[in-house]
């Protein structure tokens, strides 16, 4: 059972994994051309465009990133299949038409609060289309993840992202941080072209609607949507708010850099969530009443996240002001405290994403809402006494203590759905993760001869391990693979 899971976890994660590496990797390379031409004020400003246009992606697609998938994965009926894609189109786009609504008629208002000034109304408006976009080619995403067409979802968006980006690295040198919204547009309508293309691919046939089936299908689309657009809403909320809260005591260079610290922790780990999520949710959805089964699936997919991250962890501890500069310029160096605190806190997160998946799956709404307010409340309030202590070193340790509890909770909450405990391996593993983090966080072993060997030793290890573990739970030997690709 170990084993299975392990390979359907590695075939799901790869074909996704491969397309967020090139997300990853075009990102960098546009933070970096970013971070050229237009200094850490100018990767604040792109910071704070981003979190709006995701406030408002949210509030436009209410939760359907997940419903959609639940539903159509559980469906068997081929015809009700087809009603729940279309049923969630037309939801889109009434939800898309309301936002933009009051994105216009509100834009003088958000213009002040996004940029401190209300003379940036049509950058509002333009960041409103971007999340419109954003938002079609997340539901085609969605649709198609749960039709189980992962090649024609990671096809569209390796074009979309590869197009987009080419266009924007060429924009921004003869551009200002102004034209910020107006890149992300240009960005977010290549992905949502290719979207639309890989989509009309799909063989469906389209069904005649109801009333009746309109009113079941939203029903159950926010049995699960409806608990998820209120935590993302309310994430993305917070988000924006901690900008802001960094923007306005610390200045625009300071959200700069602890935006790239975020940037580069997020990018790493959330490359190692989201293609994991496309093959764990279905499988956890429709092993939700295997009581056994589903604490495997849990287990196994906790065990494989953090043995896959445990090397990226270290080289982050390990050489964190040398990644800041290179993916960035040597003005970001100084915010490698920041990074090393949000890559523990992503590190925590890895043990909680599984845990409240299985929460979405059980359709136990009230237990994930929690778990989330709880963790949201927590990061800001903590973020605010740090941001009036005034040393923006520690800004990124609100991150990593609010996901210990957020842990903890999640933890409680699936154990009383599940049953559920981590096995003696998570725990073996939490252990080595923490005494890498303790001795690569100590000056004295990131500096000099010393700190390069000691850093090098224990990555090296780290690297080692996971690749033993990979062979001995799933018989793949990535090494044996690597050789004979490569050196035949």
């Amino acid at each position: 059972m170990k084993k299975n899971s392990y390979n359907s976890i590695i075939r799901s994660t790869g074909l996704i994994g491969f397309v967020h590496i090139v997300k990853l990797l075009t990102g960098f390379v546009r933070n970096k051309i970013v971070a050229i031409y237009w200094g850490p004020s100018g990767v604040g400003i792109w910071g704070l465009c981003t979190s709006w246009i995701e406030m408002l992606q949210f509030v436009s697609l209410v939760g359907m990133e997940k419903s959609v998938v639940k539903g159509i994965a559980e469906e068997t009926n081929i015809k009700n299949r087809q009603r729940t894609i279309q049923i969630s189109c037309l939801l889109l786009f009434a939800s898309s038409i309301l936002c933009m609504t009051a994105t216009f008629l509100f834009s003088k208002s958000f213009s002040l609060i996004t940029f401190g000034s209300d003379k940036h109304q049509a950058e509002i408006v333009v960041c409103g289309f971007v999340a419109i976009f954003t938002s079609a080619s997340i539901l085609i995403g969605a649709v198609l993840n749960g039709l189980r067409e992962l090649k024609s979802l990671a096809l569209f968006q390796l074009s979309g992202i590869i197009i987009g980006n080419l266009f924007v690295y060429f924009m921004i040198p003869y551009a200002n941080e102004n034209y910020a919204p107006y890149l992300l547009l240009l960005n977010a309508v290549f992905l949502t072209m290719t979207g639309v293309f890989a989509f009309a691919r799909v063989s469906m046939s389209w069904e005649p609607i109801s009333l009746n089936h309109i009113g079941s299908s939203i029903s159950n689309l926010f049995e699960v949507g409806g608990g998820v657009w209120v935590t993302s809403m309310s994430m993305a909320v917070m988000t924006y708010m901690v900008n802001l809260l960094i923007r306005d005591s610390l200045g625009t260079s300071v959200l700069g850099m602890y935006l790239a610290g975020w940037s580069v922790s997020s990018m790493f780990i959330g490359i190692l969530l989201s293609s994991m999520s496309a093959g764990y949710f279905p499988e956890i959805c429709a092993a939700k009443n295997d009581l056994q089964k589903s604490t495997a699936i849990i287990n196994s997919q906790v065990e494989f996240g953090l043995l896959i991250s445990f090397p990226i962890v270290c080289c982050v501890y390990c050489f964190g002001e040398f990644i800041l500069s290179l993916l960035y310029s040597d003005e970001f160096s100084n915010a490698a405290s920041m990074l090393r605190w949000l890559m523990s806190g992503v590190s925590v997160r890895l043990l909680g994403y599984p845990l409240s998946y299985a929460l979405l799956a059980k359709g136990k709404m009230g237990q994930y809402v929690i778990s989330q307010f709880v963790f949201q409340i927590l990061n800001y309030c903590t973020l605010w006494l740090l941001v009036a202590l005034s040393d923006d070193r520690y800004l990124g340790a609100s991150f990593f203590f609010s996901y210990l509890i957020y842990i903890v909770l999640t933890y409680y909450f699936c154990k009383r759905s599940y049953a559920f405990n981590f096995s003696r391996f998570v725990y073996l593993l939490i252990s080595l993760y923490a005494i890498a983090a303790i001795i690569l966080s100590r000056s004295f072993f990131r500096h000099g001869v010393i700190g390069v060997f000691v850093g090098f030793t224990i990555i090296l290890a780290s690297i080692t391990f996971s690749l033993y573990q990979f062979k001995m739970r799933s018989g793949i030997d990535f090494v044996e693979i690597f050789r004979q690709k490569f050196f035949k």
